[in-house]
């Protein structure tokens, strides 16, 4: 495509990481604008991006190790990347978030990256999965907190 894509797909976290990894090999994905932000190293080396198109967060004191399921850390991490995140979305006319709910990064990233966008005045679609019950109940208020106290607040539209 000669042009850059006005619609920004962004994957964070581990699952959002693995859905960019998917779109990325299918047909028509040169049509979208592909990033992902982690806090795992290896999680963004999964995704399939030039690291161009990729965010390792919190870098310096995460030691690209991830959060451990620590939504603060995921959102400390992501809030160190707004500029690099802004600059990522810049010129969008949609960015559509895919994240997992109820571990750390996407967990206390997606607020921040919603709030980057919001910034630039461009509408976003949170696409998000909930945790499963063999996960425990521990992750699924994790998952519930994230998305009822911050993400619907944020987010223009929400698929969860």
């Amino acid at each position: 495509m000669s042009e850059q894509s006005k619609l920004c797909v962004i994957g964070i976290g581990g699952a959002g990481c693995r859905i960019i990894s998917f779109l990325a090999g299918s047909p028509g994905a040169e049509k979208l604008r592909l990033c992902a932000i982690d806090t795992d190293r290896n999680g963004l080396e999964t995704s399939g991006l030039a690291p161009e198109k990729c965010i390792l967060a919190g870098e310096l004191w995460r030691n690209g190790k991830g959060t451990g399921g620590s939504v603060i850390d995921g959102q400390r991490a992501v809030s160190h990347e707004r500029r690099n995140i802004e600059t990522l979305m810049a010129d969008s006319e949609m960015v559509v978030i895919c994240g997992g709910l109820g571990g750390g990064t996407a967990s206390g990233g997606i607020p921040i990256v919603l709030s980057c966008a919001s910034n630039l005045h461009i509408p976003t679609v949170a696409m998000v999965s909930m945790p499963f019950s063999i996960e425990g109940g521990m992750r699924q208020k994790t998952g519930e907190q994230a998305l009822s106290s911050e993400i619907v607040k944020m987010a223009d539209s929400v698929i969860a």
